[in-house]
């Protein structure tokens, strides 16, 4: 988005860049999801109905699902080493809002998208809890500030149902965050309330996936779709290949087909020529080359994306060190340490803001997050 010295939603060119940005970034996030879920470029057209060639290998969902497992195997440990005693408490408001589960959700958005925006909300009942709630990334657009472009001035929500359009701005205020909702049904927009959030901290946080220098949205994990394209296209050309030519081929020459007797022994063919002949043709290659090509562009895509993928089987490495698969997933580990310093600002975020609206006094304690090892460790 644009940088902003100031709340202006009537500034006409400040409205037509945010139009702008909404629609490149749901742009971007439903092409990612689309892949995510299997919905690749189809290569080749299907022949009538001898069915459909096309192959899709998904290496967006697997490097996106292999990064997240090692991100978070498991909730994280909080501790508030001021307040140990409070620490029971606060891993109990992340359980009702779904713990490891709620995390993974984010951390795959964040995937997709590149920057991850958490909505909190008040408890609804005195003897509940507050809520936590996974923005659909697709729809939330920021505005900063012009000299300082990690300084939110106000977000923006965006959402439909039928004909209407709905937008929430988030506004920050001096002492305050400022709801403003706007609704557009084809004759401009219309401001229908403003409400105010008074408490001290935000109610969207949001944070970056990876970190983009001198930006605010961070970068989505999958850029180069096009790679996981042409792996696409070759295995559809193989399997193409393989439907008309797998299968041997009889051929018979020095004779008329009516020439041909058919017995009931065995489907057994006989022919009442001396120099009549029959064979079977074959493919003669086993299409090494392309297999090749394929596994070439498999490990470059899963290289590109700091993915390993170890072949062989559990007996292979039964007796690897700690340390060997350690450096095995070297690159893995020292991406997963990078994207756990993004969440872990978020993690903290979220749970001083799941304190305050818990009625917590000193809900900015410091807090303490220490995640679990990813891999596996061979007992001595």
């Amino acid at each position: 988005m644009p940088p902003a010295l100031a709340y202006a939603p009537d500034d006409p060119d400040l409205r037509a860049a945010a139009d702008s940005e909404l629609r490149a970034r749901r742009a971007a996030y439903g092409r990612a999801y689309d892949y995510y879920n299997g919905l690749h470029k189809r290569h080749l057209r299907a022949q009538g109905e001898e069915g459909d060639d096309n192959v899709v290998i998904n290496l967006v969902r697997q490097a996106i699902d292999r990064t997240v497992s090692l991100l978070m195997p498991r909730f994280p440990t909080l501790e508030l080493p001021t307040q140990p005693e409070r620490a029971a408490a606060l891993e109990a408001l992340w359980a009702v809002n779904g713990g490891a589960r709620f995390l993974a959700k984010v951390a795959r958005q964040g995937c997709l998208s590149g920057h991850v925006f958490v909505r909190a909300l008040p408890p609804e009942a005195p003897d509940s809890a507050p809520r936590l709630i996974a923005l659909n990334p697709a729809n939330v657009i920021a505005f900063w500030r012009a000299d300082d472009y990690e300084e939110v001035l106000w977000y923006e929500v965006h959402w439909s149902h039928g004909r209407l359009s709905y937008r929430q701005e988030v506004v920050r205020a001096e002492s305050a965050w400022l709801i403003h909702t706007w609704r557009e049904d084809g004759g401009g927009w219309e401001r229908l309330e403003t409400g105010v959030w008074s408490y001290p901290l935000p109610p969207i946080i949001s944070w970056q996936h990876q970190a983009t220098p001198n930006g605010f949205y961070g970068q989505a994990e999958i850029n180069n779709f096009a790679l996981n394209d042409r792996v696409n296209k070759l295995m559809s050309d193989v399997a193409r290949i393989l439907r008309y030519h797998a299968a041997p081929r009889t051929v018979g020459i020095g004779f008329e087909a009516r020439d041909l007797t058919p017995t009931a022994i065995n489907t057994l063919w006989t022919i009442p020529k001396a120099d009549a002949k029959v064979f079977n043709l074959e493919m003669q290659t086993d299409l090494a080359s392309s297999l090749n090509a394929v596994t070439f562009l498999t490990r470059a895509f899963l290289a590109e994306q700091r993915v390993v993928v170890l072949d062989g089987t559990v007996a292979d490495w039964r007796h690897i060190t700690n340390l060997g698969v350690r450096t095995l997933y070297m690159d893995a580990l020292f991406k997963t340490e990078e994207l756990r310093r993004n969440y872990e600002i978020g993690v903290i975020a979220l749970s001083q803001a799941l304190r305050m609206l818990a009625g917590e006094a000193d809900f900015t304690a410091p807090i303490r997050v220490t995640w679990a090892d990813p891999l596996p460790v061979a007992l001595p």
